[in-house]
């Protein structure tokens, strides 16, 4: 993982009956044992960016870019 990655976060919500839901992130920072994304949340009918320490086996490289999450098209 390298800072200013973009990658998506397979996230599996409590009472999601198991299944992922696929969030697209952008790695922050890389720790010891876990990665810090950004990644966009819908709080109040808008979207926010906010940061999450994820272990990095829920993420998986994307090429996509996502208005909101990520900085700049590439």
């Amino acid at each position: 993982m390298r800072i200013g990655k973009r990658v998506t976060w397979w996230h599996v919500p409590r009472g999601g009956y198991g299944y992922p839901v696929y969030v697209a992130a952008v790695v922050r920072k890389v720790g010891a044992v876990r990665v810090q994304i950004a990644c966009a949340v819908r709080v109040d009918h808008e979207w926010r960016k906010v940061l999450k320490w994820i272990h990095p086996d829920k993420l998986t490289p994307r090429d996509v870019f996502v208005e909101g999450v990520d900085d700049a098209p590439d």
